[in-house]
Parts: structure tokens; C-alpha cells; sequence
């Protein structure tokens, strides 16, 4: 993928997420990168909500969540069940 592409990719997330995804459980010696990295991440996969579930931008960041050390994975919670829709098995978490 190109350079102008990503850039695109990343201006997107940081303009429809900015303010919405919860970086709460980052630790407070996290870096500006990791959490940078933590929350482009975790708003990829509300962008993916919004596509393949129709989930309107605030829904679908609230329903992002962070899984277990080093291994996140994200869910869609909705009407009291959840189910797993994105789990990458890379990238350093800088939280637990």
C-alpha cells in the first residue's frame, strides 16, 4: 500500500474517532507512539462496525474493548451478548 494511501487511512481514523475510543487502561508511562498505535488499532476496528454491522460511529467506538496481555481482541457488544470481530495477535501493548 502506498504512503499516500496510509496517510489517508490514518487521517480518516483520527478525524471520525478522535475523542471516541477509550484509551483509559493504557498505562500512564505509555508512550505518545504506543498510544498512537493503541488507538488507531482499537479505531479500525470500530471503522469495521461501521461497515460490516452498519453501527453508527459513537456505537461502534463504545464497542470496542481490549482483551488480555499482549493479545488484544476486539468485540462488538451489543444487546447484553458479544461476540469476537477483530483479534490481532500483534503489536507491543504498553498497559497490564
Amino acid at each position: 500500500m502506498s504512503t499516500l494511501t496510509l496517510n489517508r487511512i490514518k487521517n480518516f481514523l483520527d478525524k471520525e474517532f478522535d475523542g471516541k475510543i477509550d484509551l483509559s487502561n493504557l498505562s500512564s508511562n505509555c508512550s505518545s507512539v504506543d498510544k498512537e498505535k493503541q488507538f488507531r488499532s482499537r479505531a479500525l476496528a470500530a471503522y469495521s462496525l461501521t461497515v460490516e454491522a452498519f453501527a453508527d460511529v459513537e456505537e461502534a467506538a463504545e464497542s470496542v474493548t481490549d482483551g488480555y496481555v499482549y493479545i488484544p481482541i476486539y468485540r462488538l457488544h451489543s444487546g447484553g451478548t458479544s461476540c469476537p470481530l477483530f483479534s490481532p495477535r500483534n503489536g507491543s501493548h504498553c498497559n497490564y
